[in-house]
Order: structure tokens, then C-alpha cells, then sequence
């Protein structure tokens, strides 16, 4: 089942750290602290193998360098086989520690992703957002709009 669902999706979130130790007051600049990344491409899949989802995850890391004064040490590149469960979480614990007010923190992913129905959710996902033709297909039905993604 899980199968039918794999798509090739990159997920980029930016989250402002500062904005938990703000209490209230509003954020604080972000160009203020150290900025953060944490990227992963995965190409390496047993079915369904992506050729672009590692140069995805590399890209972004040269850009956010080059272009938007992040340090090469602020940053982690995980691909393939070091972007297990185990890394990526490794990982994002690594960045809650290593993170500090003021700063920003960049969760970027490319490789496959699923849906799942979400029937605890009040919030309905748009369609236009989301490829569904696929599932609709093959028949999936997902319950009343609402869905919860992963990354496979």
C-alpha cells in the first residue's frame, strides 16, 4: 500500500528559533544569529530510485553558502545511506542543541514522500496543492481532505 503513495517531493522548512525565546515580543532579526542547515537527498531507494534528489539537498547547501553567508560548519549534508531515520534525527537533535536565539534554523529534504488520511485533523489540505491524480487512480481514497505527509 505504501507503495502506490511514494511520490518524489522536496519539503523545505524554515524555522525561526528565535521566535520560541521571543516570549511574545515579536522575532528578532534572523541575520541577527547563526543560521543553520540541515539537508537531505535521497536517490538511493530500493523501488522507485530518484536521480535528482542528492544534487537537490547539495544544491541548496552551496547556494545557502554562497549566496546567504551561511558558515560550511552551521551546515550538515546527509545522502543516501547516511540520511537513515537514525541521521536525520541525530541530526535535528544536533541543531536544537547547536541552535541559539536569534538564530535560524533550514530543514530542507528531497527524496520520496507519502500521505496518509489524517481524520484528527480540523484542517482540510488543498487539492491544488496536492498531486492526487495518481491516488485517485489506483484508487485511493483519502478521508474528507485532510492528510498528514512523510518523508519516506
Amino acid at each position: 500500500m505504501l507503495r502506490s503513495f511514494l511520490k518524489p517531493a522536496t519539503l523545505l522548512i524554515v524555522l525561526l528559533v528565535n521566535s520560541i525565546y521571543a516570549g511574545g515580543s515579536g522575532l528578532a532579526s534572523p541575520a541577527a544569529g547563526r543560521k543553520h542547515l540541515l539537508a537531505v537527498g535521497i536517490n538511493n531507494y530500493r523501488e522507485k530510485p530518484l536521480r535528482g534528489a542528492v544534487n537537490d539537498a547539495v544544491e541548496i547547501r552551496e547556494t545557502l553558502i554562497s549566496r546567504f553567508g551561511f558558515a560550511p560548519g552551521d551546515t550538515t549534508l546527509l545522502t543516501d545511506s547516511s540520511a537513515t531515520r537514525a541521521g536525520i534525527i541525530g541530526s535535528i537533535v544536533r541543531a536544537i542543541d547547536a541552535v541559539g536565539r536569534g538564530d535560524l534554523f533550514v530543514f530542507f529534504y528531497s527524496g520520496h514522500g507519502s500521505l496518509f488520511a489524517d481524520s484528527s485533523s480540523s484542517l482540510r489540505d488543498e487539492e491544488a496543492v496536492l498531486d492526487l491524480s495518481s491516488m485517485r487512480a489506483q484508487g485511493s481514497v483519502m478521508q474528507d481532505g485532510r492528510y498528514d505527509s512523510t518523508i519516506v
